[in-house]
């Protein structure tokens, strides 16, 4: 789960204890003030001896992070608890506004990100519609409170209640950002595939492993 926060804009250096100083143009060009946070959940193994998640992650990143924070989400918890956790998190360290995405939406593009935390300027909530009836972003000015519990996850009503949610809160929703497709299974893969710019920078990483896949099929 990739993360975006932001404090005050007017003032990006200030202190963040929890969410550590991120400098450097790779997160400023998103939104002035931004930080990263990569909220992640530990692998079974991660023990001592054994590379653990966090290891992982930071190899993976290592070739364009100029800094990220890392949270550890709490295992055994669904995915609403798990985003309510890293969020409250963020935002309890004195950071303004937190805009959570995940790591299946490969068309998320720096103007989405931007449109999303000016959203927050005059809003509590904007969400990042995917094309399968939930969402790849949401961003919050404030603490999510009861806002991602009794969401029925992974369904096609995910957004649509999560937005009656919302106002049932009281809480002020922004206009939509883009529709946008996730990529849950190997068909959304195709799919997104077939629609794709073969210039995009995932298409040829993408069409690897789908040959990949397809091997593997036929030598199974």
């Amino acid at each position: 789960m990739g993360m975006g926060t932001s404090g005050n804009p007017a003032d990006p250096g200030r202190h963040q204890p929890d969410c550590g100083e991120i400098p450097g143009p790779y997160d400023e060009k998103w939104y002035p003030g931004a930080h990263i946070v990569i909220a992640y959940a530990p692998l079974d193994d991660d023990q001592a001896g054994h590379p653990t998640m966090e290891h992982q992650i930071r190899l993976w990143l290592e070739p364009i992070q100029t800094g990220c924070s890392y949270l550890q989400q709490i295992p055994d918890r669904n995915l609403g608890q798990r985003m309510a956790a890293a969020m409250d998190k963020v935002l309890s360290s004195g950071t303004q506004k937190v805009v959570l995405i995940g790591s299946d939406c490969p068309d998320i593009s720096e103007s989405i990100l931007q449109e999303a935390f000016a959203a927050l300027q005059h809003h509590d909530v904007v969400f990042g519609p995917a094309l399968d009836g939930g969402y790849y972003l949401v961003g919050l000015s404030q603490p999510p409170g009861k806002l991602f519990e009794g969401i029925h996850w992974s369904t096609s009503s995910v957004l649509q209640h999560s937005i009656t949610q919302a106002h049932d809160l009281g809480l002020s929703c922004a206009a939509k950002l883009p529709s946008l497709q996730d990529l849950d299974t190997i068909q959304d893969l195709r799919t997104w595939m077939g629609t794709s710019s073969c210039t995009h920078p995932l298409h040829m990483h993408f069409k690897e492993l789908l040959t990949t896949y397809k091997l593997l099929i036929q030598k199974g």
